[in-house]
């Protein structure tokens, strides 16, 4: 290994464990910033850094700005530091733009984000269909420079034809967002401003007429500021219509709801006008409870809640495509499977107990779904690689597997970063595919099951490791349970235990380190070095030895 490389490598390691370095580095540790002992169910828990958390006191900012130039101090005398700054930093550069969170129309209109090298933030645009430019309907960079405080986007839904917009925008790193509605095709602003809007649960009717949105309470003279995530409520409003006209139709004090303070609601409306769908939230559990009203009988204002689940059913997540209501669900199946409520009949009066198993448990972990005109798309993790697969609008259809032109990560959960959502109107999907040699771009999956880069995203040739390779394992733990790893490394490479190597764990909150191209592991298996990440359970991807 030249010098260079060697550099590169021992920069790497150490900016790994730089944190620690940093600190035992350090001109002065810091002095008593408590303690401060609390008891909890009779357990006394002392906090001696609790002190720390008063970021206004002279005396915390200077121990801050210490510890922030003796690590700085600490990288900056890295050999090869320099080195692996202009990798980063040349492959960021590289890529012109990053396109993400593609919405589809049956008119052929894309709404997506879009973040151009040099920005901060990324913007909302539109791509008419034929060959008009693309328009940007939500710049937060230029509201910024002409109002003043720092804007930030945090979430947006569109109407089901794309002409509605509903878009939320937060200032100043607060997460109190405000939701505004725009028509598409003029990029005009109509009716006020909605707040308290922050949670991100928006639904338009087919016929963009009306939208339901999640709102939490109005603060009382008296409240406490933790008391704005009690008793949130669904409104249903008109694009452009005074706020005083919305009208609640899910949460406390709805006819026939019983929820709890806590609970958090949102409410659906299905794409061909026939239901609504409201799904309950409770704190952390990922069970939720689920319920169902004809939507006709929203609309008129007597919603007729039918209540299909609770928590005790488990059921984690809920999709609606043409007739079928698709339940996610780990009932006696820890990693998760598929049922379906048929809803085809006009008189169908749904319940949990005839749901039928469209997708079985297996040992692949069912992770999210998604629906499109031509079937229900699941994504399923096999180890530390997502699959995808399809099942038809049908009774009697079966799972097909859908071949991807690289083993990675996507995700079709509606909650998840970079999610991948289908049109119900619109057959086929965009993914968002990205894998440990190959960076993140959007792929077109047919209905006819195959799949094309759609060339939406950038690319470059520092975009892929073409000398690379990545090896996915199963180690066994402790207790017999197969926990996957992915090693990263030169094509050609004995992995007998010679190399320099990064090895990454996490395993807390459910989390797992699925694949992805990363700029630090890019330099560093180019200089020669072994990049190894093991998801240490969490992410529900181990599997037990028989």
């Amino acid at each position: 290994m030249d010098g260079v490389r060697a550099g590169v490598c021992k920069a790497l390691v150490w900016g790994v464990c730089a944190w620690a370095w940093a600190v035992q580095a350090s001109p002065s540790a810091p002095l008593q910033w408590g303690p401060v002992v609390e008891k909890h169910f009779g357990v006394a828990v002392p906090d001696p850094y609790r002190g720390l958390e008063q970021v206004r006191n002279p005396r915390v900012k200077a121990w801050l700005a210490q510890q922030s130039q003796a690590a700085q101090a600490s990288l900056a005398a890295l050999p090869g530091q320099a080195e692996v700054l202009r990798q980063m930093v040349e492959q960021d550069a590289d890529l012109p733009a990053r396109v993400t969170d593609v919405r589809r129309f049956p008119n052929g209109q894309r709404v997506f984000l879009r973040r151009q090298t040099g920005e901060e933030q990324f913007k909302l645009v539109v791509q008419p269909a034929g060959e008009a430019p693309a328009k940007v309907l939500v710049d937060p960079e230029a509201l910024s420079r002409k109002r003043g405080p720092v804007y930030a986007l945090n979430y947006f839904q569109t109407s089901l034809d794309g002409r509605w917009l509903a878009y939320a925008l937060s200032r100043d790193g607060s997460e109190d967002a405000t939701l505004r509605v725009m028509d598409t095709a003029s990029g005009k602003v109509v009716g006020p401003a909605i707040d308290r809007a922050e949670v991100g649960a928006v639904s338009f009717t087919p016929d963009g007429q009306h939208l339901a949105v999640l709102r939490l309470q109005a603060p009382g003279p008296q409240a406490r500021a933790q008391d704005r995530y009690l008793h949130s409520a669904v409104w249903l409003m008109q694009p452009g219509a005074p706020l005083q006209q919305a009208r609640k139709i899910f949460g406390p004090g709805v006819a026939g709801v019983r929820v709890k303070p806590e609970d958090v609601p949102e409410v659906e409306f299905s794409h061909d006008g026939r239901w609504a769908m409201a799904t309950v939230y409770t704190g952390t559990q990922q069970d939720v409870g689920l319920w169902l009203a004809p939507a006709a009988s929203v609309l008129e204002g007597r919603p007729q809640w039918r209540k299909l689940a609770d928590a005790a059913d488990r059921v984690v997540g809920s999709a609606y495509g043409h007739g079928w209501l698709y339940l996610r669900s780990r009932q006696q199946a820890p990693n998760y499977q598929i049922l379906a409520v048929d809803l085809r009949s006009e008189h169908a009066k749904p319940a949990l107990a005839d749901a039928q198993v469209v997708v079985p448990h297996s040992e692949r972990v069912v992770m999210g779904m998604t629906v499109a005109e031509d079937g229900l798309y699941v994504e399923s993790r096999d180890g530390n690689v997502k699959r995808l697969s399809k099942r038809a609008h049908r009774a009697d259809a079966a799972v097909q597997e859908v071949a991807l032109p690289i083993d990675g990560a996507f995700a079709l959960s509606s909650d998840a970063c970079l999610a991948s959502v289908g049109h119900p109107q619109v057959p086929g999907l965009v993914l968002d595919l990205q894998g440990w040699l190959h960076l993140r771009q959007l792929y077109e999956v047919r209905a006819d099951g195959a799949v094309r880069n759609t060339g939406w995203q950038p690319t470059s040739p520092l975009a892929t490791l073409p000398d690379a390779q990545a090896t996915e394992v199963l180690v066994p733990s402790h207790d017999g349970a197969l926990v996957p790893m992915s090693i990263v490394h030169r094509k050609g490479l004995v992995l007998d235990g010679s190399h320099p190597t990064v090895l990454w764990a996490y395993g807390a909150y459910g989390h797992t380190e699925e694949p992805h191209f990363s700029a630090f592991a890019a330099s560093w298996v180019k200089a020669g070095g072994v990049y190894a990440v093991a998801n240490v359970r969490g992410g529900g991807q181990g599997r037990r030895l028989v």
